[in-house]
């Protein structure tokens, strides 16, 4: 467990995450008594930076206004205050991890995000920025920092808060801008704040970052051609990094970065349809697959750890104000470690499944095991209850038998005795009733015990399930991209084989994938003094070489009637066309050698 502290009525754990100008902690919220309520997020402002304070009272101003605001796709603002030591704003937590996290670690894992994971992503994030819209409000700051992908696939966009008031803040404190550079608009720092057109921008900007694995601008902030980028742009994902975008994608992304789109309700509709195609099959399932196995291990602690906060006592932490004075009893501590125990055995993988299901197991638990302590100390009750009536029949006892010692007549002894014997066996019946009701308890908490234990099996059994079918899932995905890998290799084998079988052997001109071009032709200079036949042709044949240089020149028809003149000519010809130059003749794009005949007039 991370050391804690204490902020106003919260408790801080763990750091998430760091900025320039803020910190980000796991949180959590108490009960008066000091007791576990809900895990939030704490966001923590450093008071240094300039125009601190004004940011500040703008962001806490702006929560309260924001409080009615609900939509399950952005992070509900709790709570937000300003302090001596700076300032802070609580919301809504989600176990998972924030994307600028997931970028980093998918870019050390060699793990990239496929096509389908970044149109979910993509899809959700528009949608939440048309429900901000579309009830009045605005966000007008949207990067990698303010969304946050749950182990479970699910996608929620937070800073709502914030989003209105950073670009000043920004500009104000210029050696911040360097983590939001790549996804804001550079029109967005000369305006000093953002809209709904320049939210659009920032979601194409954050998706084609996460399709290639590269940023849409650089660190020097300068907004390159779209068109060109796009273009040039690869699938980070693809087997050997060189597949371009897929047609329809760029389209939707130029559109995201020009303009193209009126509002971010036109745009998400545009995904949905692109999901929904046939083309695409982005899942949630897929999504939390892919935070499973990028973040394994680290889901794992991280449930463990929820799960110790979440039983944990903050009493401690507030003062003897918030102290409970009731200690727990030795049985309810054990009770308490042995769930703390159970639960860390089976810890883990949660990702994938419903927040719903998780809900009511742990409703359902926590019944079971409120019934077993309400069981226990039902059967301390009892046994009290045995020992009072124990003495208060022998004080019973004591005080017949002095009264009766002090009555001189036989008969009223008797009559003592009589009652003493009748008390004598009240109690015994109410003894055997509480001692059957004991038992009775005993077994009844045996029986709860014993159905939380098969619970726990049966929990414990359908995660190693679950886990098993992991395993087989990510061994079938990567048999997949084996094969692919090694039929790409031997497509690639094939085509050099051939090139190589191919290459500069003569090729008739018909079997060309298409005829030589000329590209160059040497002017034909034939001395006006020379006597030539009138209307006198040569037929040539060239052999055209791999690189559109002539290689041999066959002189075919000569000139009639032959004179010292027609020789001259014809010498002058085949010189000339020697140096001529042509398109490399192909066959199957490999370059071969072709002999073509060209008929050249003398006059």
């Amino acid at each position: 467990m991370a050391e804690l502290q204490v902020l106003d009525n919260y408790i801080v754990s763990e750091k998430i995450k760091e900025d320039g100008f803020s910190e980000v902690f796991r949180g959590i919220s108490t009960s008066d008594e000091g007791q576990f309520k809900e895990f939030v997020f704490i966001k923590k402002f450093k008071p240094e930076p300039q125009n601190f304070s004004r940011f500040v009272s703008q962001v806490v101003n702006y929560s309260k206004t924001i409080k009615t605001f609900n939509d399950p796709l952005v992070a509900k603002t709790l709570d937000a205050k300003k302090t001596n030591e700076g300032g802070y704003i609580v919301c809504e937590f989600v176990e998972g991890q924030f994307l600028n996290n997931i970028i980093n670690k998918s870019r050390e894992e060699g793990f990239p995000f496929s096509i389908d994971h970044v149109l979910l992503i993509a899809s959700k994030l528009s949608a939440a920025l048309s429900s901000i819209y579309s009830k009045g409000f605005k966000h007008g700051f949207v990067t990698p920092y303010s969304i946050n992908i749950s182990f479970e696939g699910d996608v929620k966009l937070y800073d709502l808060a914030i989003g209105p008031y950073i670009v000043e803040y920004l500009n104000a404190n210029p050696d911040f801008k360097k983590d939001y550079i790549s996804y804001i608009h550079p029109d967005v720092f000369n305006s000093g704040k953002g809209n709904e057109q320049y939210d659009i921008f920032s979601v194409g900007a954050i998706t084609y970052q996460l399709l290639t694995g590269k940023p849409l601008i650089e660190e020097d902030g300068v907004l390159p051609d779209i068109k060109t980028k796009l273009n040039e742009a690869t699938l980070a994902s693809s087997s050997f990094g060189d597949d371009p975008l897929p047609d329809d994608i760029k389209e939707v992304l130029y559109k995201c970065l020009t303009g193209g789109y009126s509002s971010i309700k036109e745009l998400g509709e545009v995904l949905d349809n692109l999901i929904f195609s046939g083309d695409y099959s982005p899942t949630t399932f897929n999504l939390a697959f892919f935070m499973h196995s990028l973040y394994r291990d680290v889901s794992e602690e991280l449930a463990k750890t929820l799960e110790l906060e979440r039983s944990a006592n903050y009493a401690g932490y507030f003062g003897e104000t918030r102290v409970i004075e009731k200690k727990m009893s030795p049985v309810i501590i054990a009770a308490i470690v042995f769930i703390i125990i159970a639960i860390g055995a089976v810890g883990g993988y949660y990702y994938w499944q419903s927040k719903e299901k998780e809900k009511r197991l742990m409703a359902e638990r926590k019944r079971i095991e409120e019934e077993i302590q309400k069981k226990k100390l039902l059967e301390m009750q009892k046994q009290k209850e045995i020992e009072e009536l124990k003495k208060q029949m022998e004080l019973r006892m004591q005080e017949a038998l002095k009264e009766a010692e002090k009555m001189a007549d036989q008969k009223a002894k008797e009559f003592l005795k009589k009652k003493m014997e009748e008390e004598k066996q009240k109690q015994l019946a109410e003894l055997q009733r509480i001692e059957a009701e004991k038992k009775r308890i005993e077994e009844e908490r045996r029986r709860k015990e014993m159905l939380l234990k098969q619970k726990q099996l049966a929990e414990q059994k359908k995660q190693q399930d679950q886990q098993a079918k992991m395993r087989e899932l990510l061994e079938l995905q990567k048999k997949k991209e084996e094969e692919a890998r090694r039929k790409k290799l031997e497509e690639a084998k094939k085509k050099e084989e051939l090139r190589k079988k191919l290459y500069g052997t003569v090729v008739a001109v018909e079997q060309l994938d298409s005829a030589p071009r000329p590209v160059y032709k040497e002017k034909i200079i034939l001395s006006p003094s020379w006597r030539l036949p009138r209307g006198a042709k040569v037929l040539v044949m060239v052999l055209i070489g791999v690189d559109g240089s002539v290689d041999e020149v066959k002189l075919i028809r000569k000139i009639k009637p032959a004179t010292p003149h027609s020789r001259l000519a014809e010498k002058r010809i085949v010189s000339a066309v020697k140096k001529w130059k042509f398109t490399p003749p192909m066959k199957e794009g490999v370059p071969v050698k072709t002999w073509i005949p060209i008929t050249i007039p003398v006059r």
